[in-house]
């Protein structure tokens, strides 16, 4: 419960910069909290999906569970829709 409250916050203080547009928010800094914060809550279901231009430091922060490569990027997407509950 402290942990997601924790995330909570720090989630909220990083879109509220974001939303003043006059600091500098590192994707890297936004794609880490939500990923922590999807994962530790359980509210949403999540699966990650890298592009297949994604950045090696991006990739490493979201541990995407399917990777685009480019060439029928339709069949990564549909697999990982395909394992979210309905």
């Amino acid at each position: 419960m402290v942990l997601q409250q924790s995330l909570e916050k720090s989630l909220t203080e990083l879109l509220d910069l974001v939303g003043q547009q006059s600091a500098e928010v590192s994707a890297y800094q936004l794609l880490a909290l939500v990923r922590a914060y999807a994962l530790t809550t359980g509210l949403v279901p999540t699966v990650f999906v890298a592009a297949s231009d994604a950045l090696p430091n991006s990739i490493l922060l979201a541990a995407p569970e399917y990777r685009c490569d480019g060439v029928a990027d339709d069949v990564q997407i549909q697999a990982a829709i395909a394992v979210l509950p309905t």
